[in-house]
């Protein structure tokens, strides 16, 4: 089945639960072949997709889930399997997977189903849809992207439905050019706000998307569909995603969701539940989820371990609470990248360490890096990585700073772009005052950049291993195939990772 059909027919399925208006054309989801005298996999028209999640080992040893978003009202379809060619499919029981029971209202058009794929599968569906079976023996291509919603609040209105948000765009594209596993640092979800009457051919559904009344956060299941399943719907079949909440997924915008629907771990699926509090709901007190690590294999004798640091929370300008929070998830992952004969680490986190930001900084915010907080509180846990990835900005960036990894920003998947403004290297590095002496003087400032790389350019970006230990070169694709640059990440011996852009 080709891409566009497999997307048309997410959007018709989604139109059946959510009552919005599509464009009026017939597909049907591909067919599973039935197992011998098993359990007949769910048809696909009741599926409105199906995708695999990369995890931590100790969610799942195979660090894959198998994860499905139905109709309502579904029975869970089984996770269908094979271990080689020719071998009889094997039925594996899902079970549903549901946010808590005050933020369920928001929820109640969609039914999610999740469960472990087993150890040694070569081939998988679930609910009538191929899903990446297995993390690949030799990861080679990696697709990053992020920042990827069409951005609905207050005044600001991208067009999601004339061509001004390109993420079904990019999805496809990247989708054509086969990664083997997807990063994505976070923030699918910008429909903050209900959409006003007279933008609504701006907004591309009927009925607009906006908060459900009563509820203490942004999100729901109609917004989800919408702004981030139906859009991305053509990479699912082709690569496991790696996944990690930004500031859009905070528990009072779009948390509910994310860990609903994007967070791999078996623990979380409540983590932004509403509080009562004396008859009003209200969020739950901000909190930072535990860091976790995952890891693939690049070639022999080679691996790659990418941990995972939630920054959902946090002033990007200042020094606040969350530099001590977050400090403590700084040290989590760096215990787990402790470092290993033929063993590379790279964070990824939502919130840059060292991005740049357009503009002059003035006081109170001084140098406009982003985020202050973020490279307070992870300083002095740096040294395990070759590379921090991140988003969060809404541009394509590499920063590199003498004594600490690169960092490799790619924000430029949908959503509105950040204002092009000066990026030029600013005189002091992150953590000074506008004339260089620390913002607090509990954390040194950083030197200055010595390389400093920005695209104000929707894109995303395609990183394959080099030939030698810790090389990795990152093209950045640019819409309809445009190339934008390259970025060559190298560590040579004694000399620190180095991070080169053309």
């Amino acid at each position: 089945m080709s891409r566009s059909k497999a997307w048309v027919g997410a959007a018709i399925a989604v139109a059946a639960v959510v009552g919005m208006t599509v464009p009026a054309v017939s597909a049907t989801g591909a067919p599973t072949p039935t197992p011998r005298g098993e359990i007949r996999p769910v048809p696909a028209p009741t599926t409105i997709a199906s995708y695999s999640l990369v995890a931590p080992a100790g969610t799942s040893r195979s660090q894959l889930v198998a994860r499905a978003i139905l109709r309502p009202g579904r029975p869970c379809p089984p996770l269908m399997t094979k271990t080689k060619a020719g071998a009889a499919w094997r039925a594996t029981r899902t079970t549903q997977r549901s946010v808590g029971p005050l933020a369920s209202p928001a929820f109640a058009a969609v039914k999610v189903c999740s469960v472990n794929v087993p150890v040694g599968v070569t081939q998988a569906s679930l609910g009538g849809r191929t899903i990446p079976a297995a993390i690949p023996a030799r990861v080679t291509r990696i697709g990053i992207t992020a920042d990827s919603g069409c951005k609905v609040k207050g005044s600001k209105i991208q067009d999601c439905n004339n061509g001004g948000w390109p993420l079904a765009a990019m999805a496809a594209q990247l989708a054509a050019l086969r990664p083997q596993v997807i990063f994505e640092p976070g923030d699918y979800y910008y429909r903050d706000d209900a959409c006003p009457k007279a933008d609504w051919a701006k907004c591309g559904v009927t009925p607009p998307v906006g908060p459900t009344p009563g509820m203490p956060f942004t999100d729901n299941a109609h917004g989800w569909l919408v702004d981030a399943i139906i859009p991305m719907t053509p990479v699912f079949s082709v690569a496991p995603l790696a996944l990690l909440r930004g500031n859009h997924e905070a528990c009072d915008r779009a948390g509910n969701g994310y860990f609903l629907f994007f967070d791999p771990r078996l623990e979380t699926s409540t983590e932004c539940e509403p509080v009562n509090d004396g008859g009003t709901l209200e969020p739950p007190k901000e909190q930072v989820t535990p860091a976790w690590a995952f890891t693939l294999p690049v070639a022999s004798g080679r691996a790659l371990k990418v941990a995972m640091v939630d920054t959902a929370y946090g002033s990007d300008d200042t020094i606040s609470k969350w530099a001590h929070k977050g400090h403590e998830v700084y040290l989590q992952a760096a215990a787990m990248t402790t470092p290993k004969p033929g063993i590379e680490s790279w964070l990824m986190t939502h919130r840059p360490l060292f991005g740049r930001t357009p503009g002059k900084g003035e006081e109170p915010n001084y140098t406009p890096w982003a985020s202050n907080n973020q490279a307070a509180g992870s300083q002095g846990l740096l040294g395990n990585y070759q590379l921090v990835l991140s988003s969060h900005i809404h541009l394509l960036q590499a920063v590199q700073i003498k004594g600490v990894p690169p960092n490799l920003i790619v924000g430029a998947g949908g959503t509105m772009l950040d204002p092009r403004g000066d990026f030029s290297i600013p005189a002091f590095g992150p953590l000074a005052k506008s004339d260089g002496t620390a913002i607090d003087p509990k954390y040194p400032p950083y030197p200055t950049a010595s390389m400093l790389w920005t695209k104000v350019r929707y894109g995303f970006g395609i990183a394959t291993a080099g030939a030698t230990r810790n090389a990795w070169n990152v093209k950045m694709h640019g819409l309809g195939g445009t190339d934008l640059g390259t970025c060559r990440l190298r560590n040579p011996h004694g000399a620190g990772p180095n991070l080169t852009c053309s």
